[in-house]
């Protein structure tokens, strides 16, 4: 996780209005990012904020705090952590600024990418540049091949939110490598001061879908992706599935057993008896393997 949603904050200034700086919140967890955090510097100086939140102290904060800490769930309102990490940088604070950047971690999809776009600012996804397609699928950036949906043409991995993001309309794709990422952003961001209105229109698309995404819309969404999905399954592919990779079945009786053993101190101590109720018949047990030991389920 990159930082804290902490609000709209600056998501209610005018592009124009907002710190003519970017900023960028991550850790050097790929060569892409090493290479980014190398030359950003000296290419960008002061233009570019970096704010990298200390792992140890993110991982405490997550034993501290309850679920859905600083928000309303339930019709319950939960009192925001009173503590914080260094590096820390909620987003209302990322929303100051008229640049943010965007570059993929251990997957290249982003679960604050979606917050980051209510921002009204203009968010840039920095990424290598991607495989050609199948045929039959569109050429068109962000188009999705007839008789399916896809994610962003910059997006190597599917995700559920993934064909709602469209490049070059709700975000800039800036194809680049850990050799030339510092010297392509800096095009990117000439051909942005060259065309205000590209950048502010890109800002205002964003901002739209982020105000969008309604509970209602993401289920009705999700219920349709999945459906979809069921739709297409073809006649005993999870038994074949489970016989071949020795899956698990997953059950309320042995739940816990997937979950790996980093998270449990949490799950155990944290998420568990704050929603009690919803596992009072689910036993604690110990975990089947290692952290990367958790297979295939069903």
């Amino acid at each position: 996780a990159g930082g804290g949603v902490g609000g709209s904050g600056g998501g209610g200034v005018g592009l124009a209005a907002k710190r003519d700086e970017m900023i960028w919140v991550g850790s050097p967890t790929n060569p892409l990012r090493e290479a980014f955090q190398h030359c950003a510097a000296r290419t960008f100086g002061h233009r570019l904020v970096h704010r990298m939140p200390d792992k140890e102290e993110m991982h405490d904060l997550a034993w501290r705090c309850p679920p859905g800490a600083g928000a309303t769930l339930a019709g319950k309102w939960r009192e925001p952590c009173s503590i914080k990490p260094r590096g820390w940088t909620p987003l209302e604070e990322q929303c100051r600024y008229k640049y943010i950047l965007h570059l993929p971690g251990i997957s290249d999809w982003l679960e604050h990418f979606k917050h980051q776009l209510a921002c009204g600012s203009v968010n840039i996804f920095l990424g290598r540049t991607p495989r050609r397609r199948p045929s039959g699928a569109a050429g068109a950036a962000g188009a999705a091949p007839s008789g399916g949906v896809q994610p962003p043409h910059a997006f190597e991995h599917f995700d559920f939110s993934g064909p709602l993001l469209l490049e070059g309309e709700t975000f800039l794709f800036v194809p680049a490598t850990a050799s030339n990422v510092c010297e392509r952003l800096q095009v990117a961001l000439h051909g942005l001061e060259a065309a205000p209105e590209r950048g502010a229109c890109l800002a205002a698309r964003g901002q739209q879908l982020a105000a969008e995404l309604s509970l209602p819309r993401v289920y009705s969404y999700l219920a349709g992706v999945l459906n979809e999905a069921s739709a297409r399954q073809r006649p005993d592919v999870a038994r074949k599935a489970a016989e071949k990779g020795g899956s698990r079945r997953v059950t309320k009786a042995n739940f816990f057993s997937f979950v790996p053993p980093a998270k449990r101190p949490w799950m155990e101590q944290v998420f568990v008896p704050w929603h009690a109720a919803a596992f009072n018949a689910t036993p604690l047990l110990p975990p089947h393997g290692g952290e990367t030991a958790s297979g295939l389920f069903h």
